[in-house]
């Protein structure tokens, strides 16, 4: 019970809080320290996101099949469909489509009604070797239904104009429709005439013939795949069309210039946060986050090592290019303007022209400058091309276990963890402390309400005399 200034018209509750201010303060300091480290581990995520952003590219940089891609331009698109494989290099083709697959397709004749019963001989026929067993009561629509069920025929039974359609699943001569008919079931329907020809026969099966380069190729499907190595057709109509296959330098170099403005990304944000001035004196809680990595030691040394790596030269190169310079990747330079952030971040500018002129005219040169790898452990970095070396140490800084950023994030969880329980702690001993002083002036109140009681019953004993 709290009876304030009850009977010494004196404001306690004012005044504990006063003796408690001491202790408050000291618990919100440990709240801001807690708050300033959340917002440093923040700063460090966000730095790795862009850095594991990066790995990302450079992982895809330091393989041979990255670049290794290619475009294919024919002149024609309504003729042939292509895709490229795998295998697939540079060439040029000639190709000349004089026949399409079909699906061998056969009917009926038409009937005034799909539903009425046929009166058909009683019987089994055989499509493709599989069984249908039909009765007199059988309509168009049930025998469709008992083709269809079976889902072994290799055919799709339909109903069109009141005629039972046969449609092989799979085009060529190989899946030409077989039937074998009982009790001439096949051919009272018209399916077959009386020598078990095909009576109603819509789409003949048929092969696909190309020539390619001159060299004849048939297929069962239009979806040629396994003939011709490296592409994939599709055929869609005859005719010709002439097709060249080349590098897709221009899918390469928006890769390295993906890499680059990447990299830029990653050494700009830990630039201009090492560099951030402290804001003093510190007026608002903005001001407190500002300039919080100021100098970082860690992070310094993170930028350093990613400038030495993508600047550094690749050794036992025999093509003409040795460093990223070379294929017109330099770094920045100084800005007479006065902003020099990115010469000294160790940003890098990209000569779009130089880049695509290496490309063409050196290829492999730009290929090895960054996939050199002699697959050895322990060799200097200059040993290693550029998308090689530059993963091997994205991986160390990432690495979920050791890492550097790792390191760091568990440092900062400690640092967190050990403020809340000091805070705690010191809550508890403050809300303790709250409880006795609260004690103390409620007994100071009730003894000063005593004092007072017995001051006015002796006073009207004396007025009473």
């Amino acid at each position: 019970m709290n009876i304030s200034g009850l009977s010494s018209n004196i404001d306690t509750s004012q005044i504990i809080q006063e003796l408690l201010s001491v202790d408050k303060n000291s618990i919100n300091n440990l709240k801001i320290k807690e708050s300033v480290i959340n917002k440093k581990k923040e700063i460090y995520n966000d730095i790795l996101n862009r850095i594991n952003n990066l790995k990302n590219l450079a992982v895809d940089l330091q393989k041979e099949k990255s670049f290794d891609v290619y475009k294919i331009s024919y002149n024609d698109t309504s003729i042939v469909q292509f895709s490229l494989n795998s295998n697939v290099k540079e060439s040029s083709y000639s190709i000349t489509v004089n026949n399409l697959a079909t699906n061998h397709t056969i009917g009926s004749d038409k009937r005034g009604s799909s539903t009425e019963a046929l009166n058909l001989n009683n019987g089994i026929i055989k499509i493709n070797g599989v069984d249908i067993e039909i009765n007199n009561q059988d309509s168009l629509n049930s025998i469709r239904d008992k083709i269809n069920s079976s889902n072994t025929t290799g055919v799709t039974a339909s109903i069109i104009d009141n005629t039972l359609i046969l449609k092989s699943n799979s085009s060529g001569l190989v899946n030409q429709i077989n039937l074998v008919d009982d009790n001439n079931i096949l051919v009272d329907l018209g399916i077959l005439n009386n020598d078990l020809t095909f009576k109603n026969q819509f789409v003949a099966p048929s092969d696909a013939s190309i020539i390619f380069d001159g060299q004849t190729i048939t297929s069962s499907s239009n979806l040629i795949s396994s003939t011709i190595e490296g592409i994939t057709l599709q055929l869609l109509k005859k005719g010709s069309v002439d097709v060249s296959i080349n590098r897709d330098l221009d899918n390469v170099a928006t890769k390295i210039k993906n890499f680059v403005n990447q990299y830029n990304s990653v050494v700009d944000l830990i630039y201009s946060k090492i560099t951030e001035k402290k804001v003093y004196p510190i007026k608002t809680d903005t001001d407190r986050f500002i300039g919080l990595v100021n100098g970082d030691e860690t992070l310094n040394n993170v930028k350093n090592n990613l400038n030495d790596l993508i600047f550094g030269s690749v050794s036992d190169l025999s093509d003409t290019f040795k460093k990223l310079e070379d294929i017109g990747i330099t770094k920045s330079t100084f800005n007479q303007s006065g902003d020099n952030s990115s010469l000294f971040a160790g940003k890098l500018n990209v000569d779009d022209a130089k880049l695509n002129e290496s490309l063409n005219e050196n290829f492999s040169g730009v290929m090895n400058l960054f996939i050199k790898n002699y697959g050895i452990e322990g060799l200097n970095s200059s040993d290693y091309g550029i998308g090689v070396r530059m993963t091997n140490y994205l991986n160390l800084l990432t690495d979920f276990a050791s890492g550097v950023f790792k390191n760091m994030s568990k440092s900062f969880d400690e640092e967190i963890k050990m403020l809340e329980e000091q805070a705690n702690s010191m809550e508890i001993r403050l809300s303790t402390k709250e409880e006795a002083l609260t004690k103390k002036f409620t007994a100071m109140e009730l003894a000063i309400s005593n004092s007072n009681n017995q001051l006015a019953w002796l006073q009207m004993q004396i007025n009473n005399l």
